[in-house]
C-alpha cells in the first residue's frame, strides 16, 4: 500500500464514531442508491468501502437470500459495520484495498456507495474489479462528482490557491446525477465536518495551504455563500461491455 492510501486508511481508522453519526450525505446517498439496485434471487454480492454499515444493512433487506462478501479497507469500519449488523446472516467480512481485491470467487452484484473516489487509478481498478463479475453481473456504484462543494473550489481559484480534493475524472455508467445544497454554520463548521468523517485526506501530492491562507479563504467563503455547500452525487452501473467501450 502507498503511502497516500496508508493515510487515508489512519484516516478512516481513527474517525469511525464520528463517522456514524456525521455522514449524513453518505447516508442519504445510500438509501437512493437501494432503489437503483436490480431485483435479483439468491445473488453473490461484494460491497466495497463498507464503512459503518449504511448500504450493508440495505443490501441485506432487498437480498434476503442473498451471499454477502462485506470489505473496507480500514479494519475498524469492517469491525464497527460487523456489531451493527443484528441479521443473522452468513457473511463474509474482510479488510481488503477494493483497488486490489483479493477474491477468489465471482459476483453478481458489486456495490459502493461514496468509496471509489479514494482510488488512486479508478479505470484501471474498475476494469479489474470487472473481472470478478459473473457474465451477466453488474457494479453499482456512487461517487461524488466534479460540482461538489463548487462554492469552495470557486473560492480557491478566485485567490489562486491550490486545492486539496481529490481530482474527479469521466466516471463511466452515470445514469443519474443530483445536486444537495448543505446549510453550515460556517466555512469551518464545513472543512471540519468533512474532516470529522475521516474524508479530509488532501489529494497525492498536495502541499498544505497556510494558516493565513486557510483564514482568508474561509473568511470570502463565508462572505460569498454564507455557509452553503453544495453536494454533486453520481450513480452509474457498469459491467464488462461498458469497460471494453
Amino acid at each position: 500500500m502507498c503511502e497516500w492510501k496508508e493515510k487515508v486508511t489512519k484516516s478512516f481508522d481513527e474517525c469511525v464514531d464520528a463517522y456514524e453519526t456525521d455522514s449524513k450525505i453518505q447516508a442519504f446517498a445510500a438509501c437512493q442508491f437501494a432503489q437503483y439496485l436490480p431485483n435479483l434471487e439468491c445473488p453473490k454480492i461484494l460491497e466495497i468501502g463498507c464503512g459503518t454499515g449504511i448500504l450493508t444493512n440495505k443490501l441485506l433487506d432487498k437480498y434476503q437470500d442473498g451471499k454477502f462478501h462485506i470489505t473496507d479497507i480500514s479494519s475498524n469500519m469492517v469491525e464497527r459495520a460487523r456489531s451493527n449488523i443484528s441479521k443473522d446472516t452468513a457473511i463474509n467480512w474482510t479488510v481488503m484495498d477494493g483497488e486490489n481485491p483479493s477474491c477468489s470467487e465471482k459476483f453478481d452484484l458489486i456495490v459502493s456507495n461514496m468509496s471509489f473516489q479514494w482510488f488512486e487509478k479508478p479505470k484501471e481498478s474498475l476494469e479489474k474489479l470487472c473481472k470478478f463479475l459473473n457474465p451477466n453481473g453488474k457494479i453499482f456504484y456512487t461517487v461524488p462528482g466534479n460540482h461538489c462543494f463548487k462554492e469552495w473550489r470557486s473560492i480557491l481559484d478566485d485567490l489562486k490557491l491550490q486545492s486539496g480534493m481529490l481530482k474527479t475524472i469521466d466516471w463511466l455508467g452515470i445514469f443519474k446525477e443530483e445536486e444537495l445544497n448543505v446549510q453550515y454554520e460556517s466555512s469551518i463548521d464545513f472543512l471540519r465536518s468533512i474532516k470529522t468523517i475521516g474524508a479530509g485526506t488532501p489529494r497525492n501530492g498536495y502541499k498544505s495551504l497556510t494558516h493565513a491562507e486557510i483564514t482568508n479563504a474561509c473568511r470570502t467563503l463565508d462572505t460569498s455563500f454564507h455557509g452553503k455547500i453544495s453536494w454533486h452525487i453520481m450513480y452509474g452501473c457498469i459491467n464488462k461491455e461498458i469497460m471494453k467501450t
